[in-house]
């Protein structure tokens, strides 16, 4: 699955919201908007670090190949 920066925005809301419905099953109350909003933001920056690091990666691999071809 490629993320782009907005794929990483929905998904990182989606996520939020799917923990906002699941919370009072699995904590017995629900979430207050302070934790939910905390929430959203560091899934928001997990999947952004996990984007540019796959992207990283990606390039590494590109310049490997160019840099192989080359020889």
């Amino acid at each position: 699955m490629r993320l782009t920066p907005i794929s990483t925005f929905v998904l990182a809301v989606l996520l939020g919201a799917l923990l906002w419905a699941v919370a009072p099953v699995a904590m017995g109350r629900p979430l207050m908007l302070w934790e939910g909003v905390v929430v959203a933001v560091a899934i928001f920056a997990l999947l952004e670090l996990w984007r540019r690091h796959r992207l990283w990666r990606e390039r590494e691999q590109t310049e490997s190949l160019r840099d192989s071809a080359l020889w």
